[in-house]
């Protein structure tokens, strides 16, 4: 019985898999302290699913990436910036854009929720030309690229912006949003938010309880409260294809971070989408400031090699995931009891962040590494 039990295990299991050969570079902007969130997902689905590091070690979140590294105060090494180079596409397959938003002066304040977030001065952050010219050639030679939300909104702008989106088959209606739990809270919900709504409106933020924040790039806002103009199924995604990329997704799922709001280019495929829950007056408002109730969150472009774009901030992660070497999690999750405060984000990450990284990484390791591959099983 106990060899049985053994044998049945899913770390057993695990083990056995075959790795998923896939040569890769990781950009990350976006990391202001040392809980590397906005890129902790990927990392840890990278030696989940036995992509294996060229070194030959595991995935590290700390050094394995190009960006900005913050400032190691036990290890006495100051903070540094590297944009992307030549160098770091040589050999890879794949370029996988976790965040470029940036970091900026009073981010650690507004981390440890001492303030609550405003715009500051800028340390580093998003693309210029010279880089989008290295991926835009790294594209055209046949090589692949993942991007998510914030890949080419500001600090990106002019012609950057728009060669990004023209190589990711999409036009930006530089409306972003994101959900809150409380949109009273003092520390939570951006100061900008709070004077644009004043400056726009001459009164007050008197908003209470859940909803949503929407922000132009022309600094307006726009509110949906819980209740009132959004019903409590919020925004959720909803798988639009049968793509083999959506194999084993969830549907219905719901986004509780930031996300932007796209329209798809010609050539593309939209795989899932976001959709509203609006009450007649939320259609209504949505409707006079030009935001649709539907939009692409999922966007895939296939040639001339694969180009995918998440519209929302899919790899920061807060959650704990525990061990990378389980085989079998989202079977677990998608039947779990969702009575945990991040039900939520635990709810994406295993119907549909780790089935479509999942689904990529098997396609691109058998494209460009065929001879190597075989069934990767599920993992």
């Amino acid at each position: 019985m106990g060899l049985l039990l053994l044998l049945g295990s899913p770390f057993v299991h695990w083990a056995w898999l075959p790795e998923m050969p896939l040569q890769l570079t990781i950009v990350d902007k976006t990391v202001p302290e040392r809980t590397f969130r906005e890129h902790v997902a990927l990392i840890w689905s990278l030696n989940h699913f036995k992509v294996p590091h060229p070194d030959g070690r595991n995935w590290n979140k700390e050094t394995d990436y190009r960006g900005y590294t913050p400032e190691d105060t036990v290890r006495n090494k100051p903070a540094k910036a590297e944009d992307l180079m030549p160098g770091d596409l040589k050999g890879k397959d794949l370029l996988f854009v976790a965040d470029t938003y940036g970091v900026y002066s009073q981010d650690k304040a507004e981390a440890r929720r001492e303030i609550a977030p405003d715009y500051s001065r800028k340390i580093y952050g998003g693309f210029d030309e010279r880089e989008v010219g290295l991926i835009e050639r790294f594209v055209g030679s046949g090589k692949a690229l993942i991007a998510e939300f914030n890949t080419f909104a500001s600090p990106t702008k002019g012609a950057a912006r728009d060669r990004l989106e023209t190589l990711l088959g999409l036009d930006w209606t530089e409306w972003s949003g994101r959900f809150f739990e409380e949109l009273s809270h003092p520390t939570e919900i951006p100061a900008w938010a709070r004077r644009n709504w004043k400056k726009q409106t001459g009164k007050d933020w008197a908003f209470k309880g859940p909803g949503f924040l929407f922000v132009h790039e022309n600094s307006r806002v726009v509110v949906l409260e819980e209740n009132k103009e959004v019903n409590p199924e919020g925004l959720r995604m909803f798988k639009t294809s049968t793509h083999r990329l959506t194999k084993g997704m969830g549907t219905g799922v719901a986004f509780h971070y930031w996300f932007d709001i796209l329209k798809a280019l010609p050539g593309t495929e939209v795989l899932a989408e976001y959709r509203l829950d609006l009450t007649q007056s939320g259609a209504a408002l949505l409707s006079k400031e030009g935001i649709p109730h539907q939009f692409p969150a999922v966007i895939l472009k296939e040639k001339p090699s694969l180009r995918l774009y998440i519209a929302g901030d899919a790899s920061d992660n807060a959650l704990d995931l525990g061990s990378e070497a389980w085989s079998g999690r989202q079977g677990w999750f998608k039947y779990w009891p969702f009575d945990n405060p991040n039900a939520e984000q635990i709810d994406f990450f295993w119907r549909i962040y780790v089935p479509l990284l999942r689904n990529v990484f098997t396609e691109l390791s058998q494209t460009y590494h065929s001879t190597s591959t075989g069934n990767h099983g599920n993992p």
